[in-house]
């Protein structure tokens, strides 16, 4: 199939395909945050779990989210796969002017990917005033052992928040 690569035409389409993808993902979930930046953090990973008894995973994400507006956020939610899968967020208030980490774990019922591969999927956070800050598709790494998590985790150590 070397037809496809480096070809003008197909790049070209391409481009339009993405850029159409954009507006599309914009017009539904809102604009990327103009007074947020939001980074993924170096230990975004992915392991395999038991959901009700069948495998399912368990995807664990860090983000330095940088407040630029002139009031405090929090970020509230989180979702993966254009709103499909919300998340557990462990969030700190951030005040303007500041910088934050924000872990965020997930839970998938089923596997969509298999064993060492990596995984991909869009996220998208909302604060408590309901913005929407959608940032983009993101590769989750396979990691089997929590432990190895643990070693890898550089920006704040993981801990289980207890609910009540």
């Amino acid at each position: 199939m070397t037809i496809f690569r480096n070809n003008p035409f197909v790049e070209a389409i391409r481009a339009i395909v993405y850029t159409f993808r954009g507006i599309l993902i914009a017009m539904i979930f809102g604009k990327h945050g103009e007074n947020v930046d939001i980074v993924p953090g170096d230990s975004n990973i992915w392991t395999q779990v038991e959901v009700d008894g069948k495998p399912g995973m368990r995807v664990l994400s860090t983000w330095k989210v940088t407040n630029c507006t002139q009031k405090e956020i929090i970020i509230v939610r989180a979702f993966l796969g254009f709103g499909k899968i919300e998340g557990d967020v462990f969030a700190d208030p951030i005040p303007s002017g500041e910088s934050r980490i924000l872990p965020i774990d997930f839970f998938l019922s089923k596997l969509k990917a298999k064993a060492g591969d990596d995984f991909q999927a869009s996220v998208m956070l909302i604060d408590q005033y309901g913005s929407k800050y959608d940032v983009g598709r993101t590769k989750f790494s396979a990691c089997q052992k929590l432990d190895e998590y643990q070693s890898r985790r550089t920006l704040r150590p993981f801990t289980i928040w207890p609910t009540a």
